[in-house]
């Protein structure tokens, strides 16, 4: 039995999983932000679109003033679900570590790798039919990748609308995300390729993400390039897009505050580990959401070393 004294929390080793990024995987840093918490789950507010309602304001003498009434909507709720891993490293493979070798920094890399793959994948998932109820699916001709008859413009602008009348912002403020998949099809689009042909970017190809944006009219383009694994490990690997062919167009807030319209957060529980071993939440801590805790497994003759994160991926204006 593994014991609270037996376990050290390395901070050296929660920095790297800190610092880690992969560019691939966008999800917490460009359509949910995070929220830094200091409580496992708590209530937050939600507020209506009051600022868009017109009240009368005419004031008589002696007569009492109208007033704006509260404009709190119903209240959210959030629990910051924990994803962890191990790995055990054999004293065997530590004994033949050529020298020079961070055994420790490469597993936790990899560790923290495989949690952030994770939440990439559960992002997505999220990003659904089911969820985003104001979508439309593409078939037959209307494919981006039927050059001749679709019309990529077309479809943004009509849905531009649609958020503009949900949300009250205005289209330049959109974001648009897609796979690498899509953004590889539709830059090389004729309706595009015609619409700047006679401005600079025009003179050269391939277009880039923000020469994309500015075709759009939107603030900017994400490409998402993260891939996984499509098959059960043991088997012949095959590698899809995480995002697949789909184009999300949305709005995120450039940092979490409140009356701030916003897709969709990411919270994450700030915890440190006090000297008792015992999780706490903090504000202060700098950790990111991680712990990285190493510990003897003598029964098995390793060292192990495991990540640790709690979050909750929330929509909100979907």
């Amino acid at each position: 039995m593994i014991t609270a004294n037996q376990v050290h929390v390395d901070e050296a080793l929660a920095n790297i999983s800190i610092a880690y990024d992969n560019p691939d995987l966008v999800f917490q840093k460009e359509v949910f932000p995070v929220v830094p918490v200091d409580k496992q789950s708590d209530v937050f507010f939600k507020f209506s679109k009051q600022h868009f309602r017109q009240y009368p304001d005419s004031k008589r003498p002696g007569a009492d003033v109208n007033e704006i009434p509260i404009d709190l909507d119903a209240r959210g709720y959030f629990f910051c679900d924990g994803h962890a891993l191990d790995y055990p490293q054999p004293d065997e493979i530590q004994a033949n570590a050529d020298p020079g070798a961070d055994l420790d920094i490469e597993v936790t890399l990899k560790v923290t790798e495989a949690i952030r793959l994770n939440e990439e994948i559960n992002g997505a998932a999220i990003i659904t039919t089911a969820n985003i109820t104001q979508n439309t699916t593409l078939s037959g001709t209307s494919q981006w990748s039927d050059f001749a008859n679709s019309d990529p413009f077309l479809a943004i602008d009509q849905k531009k609308t649609v958020i503009r009348q949900s949300t009250g912002l205005p289209p330049k403020e959109y974001k648009l995300l897609m796979s690498e998949y899509t953004y590889l099809t539709v830059r090389n689009h004729p309706k595009l390729i015609d619409r700047v042909k006679y401005t600079q970017a025009g003179g050269r190809k391939p277009l880039t993400e923000d020469e994309l944006a500015e075709a759009f009219g939107v603030a900017k383009v994400v490409v998402a390039g993260g891939m996984k694994q499509n098959t059960p490990e043991g088997r012949t690997d095959s590698l899809t897009y995480i995002w697949g062919k789909n184009v999300l167009m949305f709005y995120a807030a450039a940092r979490p505050s409140k009356r701030q319209a916003t897709l969709g957060y990411t919270f994450v529980w700030m915890v440190k580990v006090g000297g008792d071993g015992r999780m706490r939440g903090d504000l202060g801590a700098n950790t990111g959401g991680f712990l990285v805790r190493r510990y003897r497994y003598e029964r098995r003759r390793s060292d192990v070393i495991g990540v640790e994160y709690l979050n909750k991926e929330q929509a909100l204006a979907a």
